[in-house]
């Protein structure tokens, strides 16, 4: 065993260190300096006494060569080893190797360690056919394939050309050219000789450039195409005067200038005086311009495009007929003149059966029949003159007043005195004390805190509560208002299901329940009303109708339609329709109408079907003058399309390709024309894919 240390610090810091010490010194134990001796050579000592001298000695000490007998039977040329002393891991270095190879007794001269392999020693050999050959000693040159090159003939078309001597003269093919003419163009054929493959040139087809004149050429143009390809008509860019207009245009050398569509703007002047608007290759006619006409029968002066008709159903002037009443007619001049809307009040012969006599319109007399008193009670506008609980007489009339039912707001002066003790100065009751505004007195009532009707006075901070029977009228402002705000923000206005226990009744419902959480008039109203409440489903319908009747009415002679088809999440076909059209103060709007289910039938037929059904809802058949689809066959085509039957009832109809669609087609074909886009895409596309064909592919992907 060997100990190493410091021994002075050990027996400076140890009382058993020194005894050690002493009995190593008197063992002559104890030194600067470590014995090496090598195991093989027992002679062989080296001292250490520091880290350097290790490296002096990388394999243990021992200078001496190992010479151990190899099993190859050369001695190991190493320094000695301890380790691997069997020499299994040896490599040995000799060189050459030495070992006879072959018959001929040919040595090897790879080093000991390396495999010898086969000889490989250069011979000269008698090859069996005829030639003399230099070979590697262990190649067998009986069976080996001679690569000289000799003349042969070969058989099928007896030309003499040179062939590796081991080739069969009947396998090899022919490498002279072909030398035959061709029976249609005369010229020469470029392959090389192949009598045993289409020997006649039937297949044959010649690569060459085309020495013939393109068809229907009216400038000797050659062929650009290859000799066996059909030439076609000529297509060099030529530049032609059309003869119907004198245009000039650069068209094919084929095309014939009569028959070709002059895109110029038309400079002819129409009949009408007014210059043409179309190409210079359309039929003149269809003026869009807009002139006043005389409507035939009224004599009244209309705007219409020059090449309509006025009609006496387009007036819309004031009707200055008598009717058969004696009554001034009060309809539109276009619309047929009939007693049934005489709207002159006149006296009737009934009472009413509050026993006043009324004026009720005229048709109400001439209709034909006649009116009950009961009905009579909606048009008496006797003063009522009933005194109300505030000692005021009522103001508001018979029929307002429901026959003294139900009281109009009493409009005079309330003068109470509020329980503040202040004296009421308005016409109304406040719900608090006017002279309170946020807790301070103030010197003058607030303008914002001006009491509503029937409100019993209380502190600041205390709800209000209704005190009086008198007064329950809504305003309608409440509905119309919603209604309103539903619309812009393009909202659903009713609901699936809209019974009490429903968790969402409908937008119009909810915002009307959240407006009466601030007004109490309305909460009282939709809580106690039982004649109109204002939230049923046919009152719904009936707004809806109102703002598309005061839609229609705003769209004036511009109207375009555009309509799209697209397929929805459900596999159906939905038909979506838009109206742009001027409005009354000439801006553009746009209304989206709503969603056709077209999955049965998608022809061009059925969709000028709803095109008809859509002018003939909005009443715009004659304010067609644009329509706007993409490019499919049977929207866009120029025969059986949607566009060409349109403009076949509306001939002022203009056809515009949706730009969104134009643009999503030129994206479209410039990234399939770059390579790195379609594998981009091509690999975002696979990855959907593959994520979403698996449950637990498309949950890790939420991960990435």
């Amino acid at each position: 065993m060997y100990i190493m240390g410091n021994m002075e610090n050990l027996t400076r810091s140890s009382d058993i260190w020194p005894k050690i010490e002493e009995t190593l010194i008197d063992q002559h134990a104890v030194g600067r300096e470590l014995e090496l001796r090598c195991q093989v050579h027992p002679d062989q000592v080296r001292t250490v006494s520091s880290a350097a001298d290790f490296q002096a000695i990388p394999e243990g000490g021992c200078e001496l060569l190992c010479g151990v007998l190899l099993k190859c039977g050369h001695i190991c040329q190493s320094i000695c080893h301890a380790n691997d002393r069997e020499h299994n891991n040896y490599k040995c270095l000799v060189e050459p190797c030495d070992i006879v190879m072959c018959d001929l007794g040919h040595r090897c001269k790879k080093k000991c360690f390396e495999d010898c392999g086969k000889c490989i020693v250069p011979v000269l050999r008698h090859l069996p056919c005829g030639h003399i050959k230099e070979l590697g000693c262990s190649i067998d040159y009986e069976n080996y394939k001679c690569q000289e090159l000799v003349e042969k003939e070969l058989p099928a078309c007896k030309h003499s050309i040179p062939v590796l001597c081991f080739k069969d003269a009947a396998k090899v093919s022919c490498i002279v050219p072909c030398d035959a003419r061709l029976d249609e163009c005369g010229h020469v054929c470029r392959r090389q000789c192949h009598v045993t493959e289409d020997p006649d040139h039937l297949e044959y087809l010649c690569h060459q450039p085309c020495p013939r004149k393109n068809a229907l050429c009216s400038q000797d143009h050659p062929c650009t195409k290859k000799c066996h390809e059909e030439c076609g008509l000529c297509e060099m860019k030529v530049w032609k005067v059309l003869p119907q207009c004198g245009h000039k245009f650069e068209m094919h050398c084929s095309k014939q200038p009569e028959t070709f569509e002059c895109k110029k703007k038309c400079e002819r002047t129409m009949k009408c005086g007014h210059p043409c608007r179309k190409k210079c290759s359309e039929k003149c006619g269809d003026c869009a311009v807009v002139v006043k006409k005389n409507i035939p029968g009224c004599g009244h002066q209309i705007d219409l495009r020059c090449c309509v008709e006025p009609e006496q159903k387009m007036c819309e002037m004031k009707c200055e007929r008598l009717l058969k009443c004696g009554h001034k007619c009060t309809s539109k001049c276009g619309e047929k003149c009939t007693t049934e809307n005489c709207k002159k009040m006149v006296t009737s012969t009934i009472k009413a059966a509050c026993g006043h006599t009324v004026k009720v319109p005229c048709s109400k007399v001439t209709g034909g029949v006649i009116p009950t008193p009961d009905e009579l009670l909606t048009y008496c506008n006797s003063p009522c003159g009933m005194e109300l609980k505030c000692g005021h007489v009522c103001s508001g009339s018979c029929s307002k007043c429901l026959q003294g039912r139900v009281h109009a707001p009493c409009k005079e002066k309330c003068g109470r005195t509020l329980v503040c003790g202040h004296r009421v100065q308005h016409r109304k009751l406040p719900s608090i004390c006017s002279y309170w505004v946020e807790g301070k007195p103030q010197k003058k009532p607030q303008p914002g805190n001006l009491p509503r009707p029937g409100i019993k006075p209380g502190p600041p901070g205390f709800a209000a509560r209704r005190t009086d029977h008198y007064s329950t009228g809504v305003d309608m402002k409440c509905f119309m208002v919603g209604e309103i705000v539903i619309r812009k923000q393009e909202l659903d206005f009713r609901g699936h299901n809209e019974s009490v226990e429903s968790d969402n009744i409908g937008n119009y419902i909810e915002y009307l329940s959240s407006l009466s959480e601030f007004d109490h008039l309305l909460a009282n109203h939709l809580e106690s009303s039982t004649v109109f409440r204002g939230n049923s489903p046919a009152i719904q319908n009936d707004l809806i109708f109102a703002i598309s009747g005061v839609m229609i009415k705003n769209i004036k002679p511009f109207v375009a339609i555009v309509v799209d088809e697209t397929s929805y999440c459900s596999n159906q076909s939905q038909l979506s329709t838009v109206l742009r059209y001027v409005d009354n103060t000439a801006n553009v709007q746009e209304r989206f109408i709503g969603f056709t289910n077209v999955s049965s039938d998608k022809t061009a037929a059925t969709l000028f079907q709803h095109v008809e059904g859509v002018t003939a809802e909005y009443n715009v058949d004659n304010k067609l003058i644009a329509q706007t689809y993409d490019g499919a066959s049977f929207m866009a085509g120029n025969i059986n399309g949607l566009k060409t039957k349109v403009q076949e009832k509306y001939p002022q109809a203009l056809f515009v390709h949706c730009y969104s669609h134009v643009l999503n087609l030129v994206l479209q074909q410039t990234t399939s024309s770059i390579p790195e886009c379609r594998i981009f895409f091509k690999t975002l596309s696979g990855l959907a894919a593959f994520f979403s064909s698996s449950p637990k592919r498309s949950e890790n992907s939420r991960n990435l």
